[in-house]
């Protein structure tokens, strides 16, 4: 039995044999019945220095099959498919992008053989650039196949002439064909390899800088600050200072007017300062809250204005300080006040300042001053409009004991938000950081009880010395040398598992890879501080439909900035981004387009990008 296996195994090697030899032998047939070819491009003129795509579409006989370009076997010889290029100096043509093959096996009685094949309707796409030099007219791009076509039985040498007719031009002039753009390397010979040429994601996109006329930008600026007050960010600010402006202008409607210009100042000037700070690094909207010692800062301010909110101290001028001509304090408070709400505003990016923000990155430094200040303007024009407008005012309670209760809710949203802030820190600052509102609140409730102004100056002084000692050790416990280093990269886990989804964490490479292999891919730029990011995740990325289109082949990526993480930030800035949330849906067919989501959106808008 097993001579006769070994004599029908060598006797089909021998005819298979035989039959690839007689093909090598035979002249090249034409056979569109086996094989035919059409060409396309994705435009119809190109201009001189132009890159384009050519996409030569085959088609293999039904039954049969076409060896590709490395056919592989070890046992039967097959001739490789090869494409032979124009011979046009206008264009230089770059690496052939070949589509992938399919495992052919054949049964050789007891032992078998398998080769890289194509069958049916399949598409080679060509890079071709039009050189600088070229001449204005008609072309005619001539591509011509050569490899072997098989059938059960038999094996013919055969090729296929594709052409495509296009104009070299002033203007370039797209075709219906919707092709990807591909990346031309010079000096790439287009052989049939069988390996794609690489993307480069920070080289082969293009980002269109937006043509958006400046009174348009500076308006979607002022209506970016007006939507930024109704941000979760800035909710445990805005209401209180409201409610002060509302308390004054019963008694003096002008000095309410004052105060609230007073916090419209802190705004603006906060802004503007923003604004010098990305004019000259070009930065990132939000990017302090990477770090974990502004954070800590920040969050102690919010907890301490909690404790005040709560009474567990006040604070209590000298009576000589209580005349009118010292009244400076107050519109210092006011100034302070608005510059704390615009910083508690920097994590959130509302709708229109993403694109104002994009828009002013491109822009000359002193429009990227004009756009903030429109942002600072927008944002505080609400308050002035409402205390200058008494009409306004008279629709809102009347101050009353109320006001005690609801300002100590207001301390309650305050130690909210301080929860907030401890979230955001990396978890070995968390007790640090613990510790540090401990000792603000020892340290505040020691300065009330045996420091006020009323008490003996010694006894005075030893409880201010106290308190003092006691914050200042909380602050040691929080920003030690041993936190220095806490927290300051960005997370290296592998893979995130978000309700249904997994995303891949943010590696240039697998980026890149996915891209040259033809993939969808969604990467989603979000940080743990964003309230905005985590809006969209749970309402977009939890939507029963978008679930079920994003496992249909859709490759995900999540870029955390929650700390620096500079090569994702690189290629957010590359993408026109400036501020997150930001989404960038690179499609299969042209990767070298992405479709760009900003700020807060929807889960439709996602499915439209992805169509």
């Amino acid at each position: 039995m097993k001579r006769r296996s070994t004599a029908v195994f060598a006797w089909a090697v021998l005819v298979l044999a035989l039959a690839a030899g007689a093909a090598s032998g035979q002249l090249v047939q034409t056979r569109p019945d086996l094989l035919s070819a059409t060409a396309v491009s994705n435009y119809e003129a190109v201009r001189p220095g132009q890159n384009f795509t050519v996409a030569v579409k085959i088609r293999v006989g039904k039954g049969a099959w076409l060896y590709g370009p490395d056919p592989g076997g070890k046992i039967i010889p097959a001739q490789p498919l090869s494409i032979e290029l124009p011979k046009e100096g206008a264009f230089a043509f770059g690496a052939v992008r070949w589509p992938k093959t399919t495992r052919h096996t054949t049964d050789l009685g007891g032992q078998t053989d398998q080769h890289n094949v194509y069958t049916g309707e399949q598409t080679i796409l060509v890079p071709v650039l039009a050189k600088s030099g070229a001449r204005f007219g008609s072309y005619d791009l001539r591509f011509r196949l050569r490899g072997q076509v098989c059938t059960p039985g038999t094996c013919i040498p055969v090729e296929a002439v594709a052409s495509v007719r296009l104009s070299v031009a002033e203007a370039s002039r797209e075709s219906r064909y919707k092709l990807p753009q591909l990346p031309f390397v010079h000096g790439s010979a287009a052989k049939p390899t069988g390996s794609a040429p690489s993307f480069d994601v920070t080289k082969n996109v293009r980002v269109e800088t937006p043509k958006t006329p400046w009174i348009l930008a500076i308006l979607a600026a002022l209506l970016g600050g007006v939507v930024l007050n109704f941000m979760p960010c800035v909710l445990p600010v805005v209401p209180i200072k409201v409610y002060s402006f509302l308390e004054h202008a019963q008694r003096d409607p002008r000095k309410a007017l004052r105060l609230s210009l007073a916090f419209a100042l802190g705004m603006i000037a906060v802004f503007l300062a923003l604004g010098v700070f990305m004019a000259s690094v070009r930065g990132l909207w939000g990017m302090q809250f990477q770090r974990p010692e502004f954070v800590t800062a920040l969050g102690a301010l919010v907890f301490t204005m909690g404790l005040w909110l709560g009474g567990a101290f006040t604070i209590t001028l000298p009576q000589s300080l209580t005349g009118a001509r010292f009244s400076a304090g107050e519109y210092l408070g006011s100034i302070g006040m608005g510059a704390l709400a615009t910083v508690l505003a920097t994590p959130c990016s509302g709708p229109f300042l993403g694109g104002a923000l994009a828009w002013a990155a491109t822009q000359p430094a002193p429009v990227v001053l004009a756009t903030f200040a429109a942002i600072g303007v927008g944002m505080a024009a609400p308050y002035v409009v409402l205390v200058a407008q008494p009409n306004l005012l008279k629709r809102l309670p009347r101050p009353g004991p109320w006001m005690e209760t609801w300002k100590q809710g207001m301390a309650l949203l305050m130690f909210a938000v301080t929860v907030y802030f401890v979230s955001v820190l990396p978890a070995e600052r968390h007790v640090p950081f613990l510790l540090l509102c401990l000792a603000i609140a020892a340290g505040v409730w020691v300065a009330n009880r045996w420091g006020g102004i009323n008490e003996a100056f010694a006894k005075r002084t030893a409880a201010r010395l106290v308190a003092f000692g006691l914050i200042a050790a909380g602050v040691w416990a929080a920003y030690s040398p041993r936190m220095a280093q806490a927290g300051i990269s960005s997370s290296e886990a592998a893979s995130i598992r978000s309700g249904e989804l997994t995303w891949n964490s943010f590696d240039i490479r697998t980026l890149n890879r996915w891209l040259s292999g033809g993939q969808t891919v969604i990467v989603e730029w979000t940080a743990d501080w964003c309230p905005n990011c985590k809006y969209v995740e749970n309402t977009v990325y939890r939507n029963r439909e978008v679930v079920q289109r994003l496992k249909q082949g859709v490759k995900l990526m999540r870029a955390d900035i929650t700390r620096p993480f500079p090569e994702a930030e690189r290629l957010l800035k590359r993408l026109g981004g400036r501020s997150i949330p930001f989404t960038a849906v690179f499609p299969a067919e042209d990767p070298s387009k992405p479709r760009i989501l900003r700020d807060i959106y929807t889960p439709e808008a996602l499915l439209k990008a992805l169509e």
